[in-house]
């Protein structure tokens, strides 16, 4: 594979992720109707997105 393909690859890879940690996030109600975070610690976020991986094995 060519330096230019790792990089898009890892580019998609690392996007897939941010989106599913947003994803946990709205389902765990850690961002409000308008799109922005509420107030939480890094141990909510964590179990948050960890359930969400648990519901969706792509993860």
């Amino acid at each position: 594979m060519e330096t230019t393909e790792l990089r898009q690859a890892a580019l998609a890879a690392a996007v897939d992720r941010y989106w599913h940690v947003i994803a946990a996030e709205i389902e765990a109600g850690l961002i409000d109707a308008a799109g922005v975070r509420v107030d939480y610690d890094h141990e909510t976020g964590m179990k948050a997105y960890q359930a969400w991986c648990a519901r969706h094995p792509v993860c």
